[in-house]
């Protein structure tokens, strides 16, 4: 064996091509190495984050869309408090508490607004805050307009008050514009209602021109009540044991049963707040039972009651209606084009529409 200078080795000149071959080799595996643990990384915080956000999705509460609902899908229908109190959880978690012998009517329910009628007694309305909705409750008296809130409204035949548990409502009525917060309360007035015949009735046609001496005829009586179709209760009765008695006629299918108790508070309770009311129901009535006579009269006899602007667009298109079917052309334009007048979208909008143009 030839023994060789170790100073041969250290002096020798090294081949640079290889030399940096391999430096690339090595440098490339190392970049794959790194490249892997760093998709690898990249790759679990995107699989975490997805999982995350699909849990999240999952788990958000979707905004609620279109009418409001009982919690366990029934529609929210008209709905009262006979022999006990009753507690209504709605599909936004609202709820409303009604007293014995309240009861509460919807007149619109939408994805936007909330609208009901409280025709009597006390109801506790405890309103989700931050929902889609915009709530009125109608007191007739006055309206309460809310977003979010727990509030207590008592309605009753000469007074309506309201009181504010938490949050703030608005009060609207004739004679009043509040806005109350967390303890306050008002308690508002019916207003004095006319008598039935200080109002004057709608103006008659003309009748035919007679020859001859004129003759002095007696004045007819004034309309006061509404065609008796059925017999009447006891004059004196109850006149919220009458609207409950008829309410109860209506929800069974009884609609005859339900005419005579209407026409006892219109008879015996004229100046009652809900007479209105019992005028514009049974005029319903006597159209669904093809009454276009009766109806007409019964809706007159609101008119003369005083009808509460919640309802105004429907008794002045279903005048215009009747009007029509009992073959007054002129008066079913005239009805119809006021109504168009005061109302952009009132029922029977095309009907009315029709009237308006017919020849």
């Amino acid at each position: 064996m030839i023994e060789r200078p170790i100073a041969h080795d250290l002096d020798s000149t090294p081949d640079e091509p290889r030399l940096h071959a391999a430096w690339r080799g090595v440098r490339d595996r190392v970049g794959e190495r790194r490249r892997a643990r760093r998709t690898r990384l990249v790759g679990g915080v995107a699989l975490a984050a997805a999982v995350a956000l699909g849990v999240g999705l999952l788990a958000w509460p979707m905004p609620e869309t279109g009418p409001l609902r009982h919690a366990d899908g029934e529609p929210l229908n008209a709905a009262e408090s006979i022999a006990e109190p009753r507690a209504l959880r709605l599909t936004d978690d609202s709820t409303i508490e009604l007293d014995t012998g309240a009861r509460i009517e919807p007149v619109r329910n939408d994805g936007e607004r909330v609208e009901l009628l409280l025709t009597r007694g006390r109801a506790r309305f405890e309103v989700t805050p931050g929902g889609p909705r915009r709530w009125v409750i109608d007191g007739g008296f006055a309206r309460v307009e809310v977003v979010g809130t727990a509030f207590v409204v008592e309605r009753d035949e000469r007074s309506l008050s309201v009181e504010v548990e938490h949050g703030r409502v608005r009060v609207i009525g004739d004679e009043v514009d509040r806005s109350l917060g967390a303890g306050e309360h008002i308690a508002i007035e019916a207003p004095v209602r006319a008598a039935i015949d200080s109002v004057p009735p709608p103006p008659a046609e003309a009748p035919p021109e007679e020859t001859g001496p004129p003759t002095v005829q007696a004045p007819e009586p004034r309309e006061t009540t509404a065609p008796s179709v059925s017999p009447a209760p006891a004059t004196g009765e109850d006149p919220s044991e009458l609207l409950r008695s008829a309410d109860l006629a209506r929800r069974e299918g009884r609609m005859r049963d339900a005419i005579a108790p209407l026409e006892a508070v219109l008879r015996d309770h004229p100046d009652h707040a809900e007479a209105p009311l019992a005028a514009i129901t049974l005029a319903r009535i006597q159209l669904t039972l093809d009454d276009s006579a009766g109806a007409l009269r019964s809706l007159r006899l609101a008119r003369r009651l005083g009808v509460p602007r919640l309802f105004d667009a429907e008794v002045c298109a279903s005048m215009a209606m009747v009007l029509d079917a009992t073959g007054n052309r002129e008066g079913a334009r005239s009805e119809a084009s006021a109504c168009l007048g005061r109302h952009g979208t009132p029922p029977h909008l095309e009907e009315l529409r029709r009237l308006v143009d017919a020849p």
